[in-house]
């Protein structure tokens, strides 16, 4: 609808089916979530810096986000523990911190907190930081400064 960029974040896992995470906010947003699965869009990407992985697969990850940003992590965790496969051994301890004003505005929490139980602490490991008032433009607040 609009002939500006919009950036949005890549919510699937290297080499699969393209999933974007797009909280409906305005005239574009609102056109993403109407159109038909399957429909072809011309997209552009990727924009600024890219967030990769260490090399070393026994370095520690720790991820902190509020509300979309929690999507690039769930392609990064898709990646390294797939659902139906074994978790790696010699692999480092994942942290993921994500918050929001309620629990419901973090995207694929429970998909998380599944992976914290399947994963286990010493592997995966995830910390809510919930609360806080919601700015103008409709985007949570910072962390809240519990989050050390």
């Amino acid at each position: 609808p609009h002939k500006k960029r919009r950036l949005y974040t890549v919510a699937s896992e290297r080499g699969s089916q393209l999933a974007l995470c797009v909280r409906e906010v305005g005239v574009t947003s609102n056109f993403l979530h109407t159109i038909p699965k399957g429909s072809q869009l011309h997209l552009e990407g990727p924009m600024g810096k890219s967030m990769v992985l260490p090399a070393d697969p026994k370095a520690g990850l720790v991820l902190i986000g509020t509300s979309t940003g929690a999507a690039t992590f769930r392609g990064f965790l898709r990646r390294l523990y797939p659902a139906n496969a074994a978790p790696t051994a010699g692999r480092g301890p994942i942290v993921v911190i994500l918050g929001g004003a309620t629990r419901e505005a973090i995207p694929y929490v429970e998909e998380f907190e599944q992976a914290q139980e399947r994963l286990g602490p010493g592997r995966f490991r995830l910390e809510l930081a919930l609360g806080g008032a919601r700015v103008d433009d409709g985007s949570e607040t910072t962390l809240p400064d519990k989050i050390k």
